[in-house]
């Protein structure tokens, strides 16, 4: 496993057990730490293939030893550890985000979110776009799922935070495919109000988006 400073990563076995093969005193019995979290702040490998890591987790409330300079430190091998893949995830669209200008918070997308659920703005079908992926999601605005920080496991997307959308694309028009067997039929559309959305983001404040006949444009980054 190639680990670079600042990797945030979690202790997933200490000397390479789970549990301690011996006695040892309370103060030595680092396999407490299993499971928590931390980032490391020295790659240099030592004797042993030991890297420096900075825990999460208060050491002293543990009672465990802990000598180094650095509070919160411990000389662990890279074997005991595993990357800590979400909070990679989240410093990678940190990192993005300062590439580019934010037009929106947790508290627009929420009240956002809310007004449409409260006014029952139905609207079945649009697109999503994340800052940290270059592919476009269906996404079906729904009523529930969602919290002030983001939505929730509610749909084929999965969960997902507020700051990681940079765009949704409402279409004016809803299709719905019909086929017969393997013939594609003509298919039915439905209109999407997406002036009701367009009115509800000039009431809550300021929202920048793009309005055309046919679709609405609501960005969180450019």
């Amino acid at each position: 496993m190639k680990i670079k400073k600042d990797t945030p990563v979690r202790l997933k076995t200490f000397l390479g057990t789970l549990i301690s093969n011996e006695e040892v005193n309370s103060s030595d019995n680092y396999w407490k730490l299993i499971g928590e979290k931390g980032k490391i702040i020295d790659c240099d490998e030592t004797v042993g293939g030991r890297v420096l890591v900075l825990f999460d987790k208060n050491l002293d409330s543990l009672k465990l030893e802990n000598h180094n300079p650095i509070k919160n430190t411990l000389w662990i091998k890279k074997s005991d550890l595993e990357l800590d893949n979400y909070r990679i995830h989240l410093k990678k669209i940190e990192n993005k985000i300062l590439e580019l200008t934010s037009f929106m918070n947790n508290t627009k997308w929420f009240k956002l979110f809310t007004e449409i659920k409260n006014k029952e703005i139905k609207i079945e079908s649009s697109k999503i776009k994340f800052i940290s992926d270059d592919r476009e999601y269906n996404f079906r605005i729904i009523g529930d799922g969602f919290d002030s920080n983001g939505f929730g496991d509610v749909s084929e997307l999965g969960p997902f935070l507020f700051k990681e959308i940079e765009w949704i694309l409402i279409p004016k028009k809803h299709e719905i495919e019909r086929w017969n067997r393997e013939e594609k039929l003509t298919s039915e559309f439905f209109i999407q109000p997406i002036d009701k959305i367009k009115s509800a983001m000039e009431m809550l404040g300021d929202f920048e988006y793009d309005i055309t006949e046919g679709e609405l444009k609501i960005y969180g980054y450019k």
